[in-house]
């Protein structure tokens, strides 16, 4: 699903992170639930502290993790589908 360009992502208000053995989990008190992001979701999820676009995400992950493009874009669009469908997100 093509996300517009300009639309930001960023931590939903009620959410809080945790590390454990290592490992980022996010708590969503108000639901009692946890999701528990392996290393490069706990990346990503961090750099969701301020807003970012689906582009400034794939241009830090390529950088960062020296992945192709696409794979990016694609990895990048299905975890932002994710967190956003338990709630975990919201766009600005």
């Amino acid at each position: 699903m093509t996300k517009p360009a300009t639309l930001k992502y960023t931590w939903a208000p009620y959410v809080e992170t945790i590390q454990v053995d290592g490992e980022c989990v996010v708590i969503q008190a108000e639901k009692y639930t946890t999701t528990r992001l392996n290393q490069t979701g706990g990346w990503i999820w961090s750099q969701l502290q301020e807003p970012q676009t689906v582009s400034d995400l794939v241009e830090k992950l390529v950088e960062n993790f020296n992945v192709p493009k696409e794979q990016a874009e694609a990895d990048i669009n299905d975890f932002l589908q994710e967190i956003q469908r338990v709630e975990l997100i919201m766009t600005v």
